[in-house]
């Protein structure tokens, strides 16, 4: 664990040690915040697979489609155009969704203190520039444990621009996600 996150100033100045550091898990990703692209891709796979095999046996002459009954060319159409089509776009842009995702909440991770949490949330990467945004949540007054991430409510504070809100989204991606709901006051 670096420096960063085994001691913070706390209050007056005394350092306030901290309790837990969660970090990115694959697999919590993986059943959680990254359900839809992976059952998105599962689906759009099949479409890309019929698609490629049916063209690739009209292309290589082992089936002739000027022969087949209407039947069998509107299910072919069917297949290629309704479900072929759309899955060469959609595979691929979850598939990157997915990845991206994954970057980004690598360099993210929550720090557990006494009476607060503090979401380091990378909003962005450039290059090798990785943007920390810190959400400072103090004052719980309730932790949501959602499918695809959690939200708690209480007082949060934006590090960087200064601005407050009232809850903030923390995916459900990082290990230990449970230990959030014992803040609640």
């Amino acid at each position: 664990m670096s420096n960063k996150l085994k001691r913070k100033k706390g209050r007056a100045g005394r350092p306030e040690e901290l309790k837990k550091a969660l970090m990115f898990d694959r697999d919590v990703y993986d059943d959680n915040a990254g359900l839809i692209y992976s059952r998105l891709m599962s689906v759009t796979i099949w479409g890309l697979i019929l698609s490629a095999l049916a063209l690739g046996l009209i292309n290589s002459g082992i089936a002739d489609i000027s022969k087949w009954d209407t039947f069998g060319k509107v299910l072919f159409y069917a297949v290629v155009v309704l479900f072929g089509i759309p899955s060469i776009f959609i595979f691929p842009t979850a598939f990157f969704l997915k990845q991206g995702k994954i970057r980004l909440y690598k360099e993210s991770f929550i720090e557990i203190y006494g009476d607060r949490i503090i979401y380091q949330k990378v909003p962005r990467i450039t290059g090798n520039n990785i943007t920390y945004e810190p959400m400072v949540v103090t004052g719980i007054k309730s932790v949501e444990a959602g499918r695809y991430s959690y939200l708690v409510t209480g007082e949060v504070l934006n590090g960087n621009t200064g601005k407050t809100s009232g809850s903030v989204k923390i995916p459900n991606a990082f290990e230990d996600m449970d230990s959030l709901k014992g803040f609640v006051r």
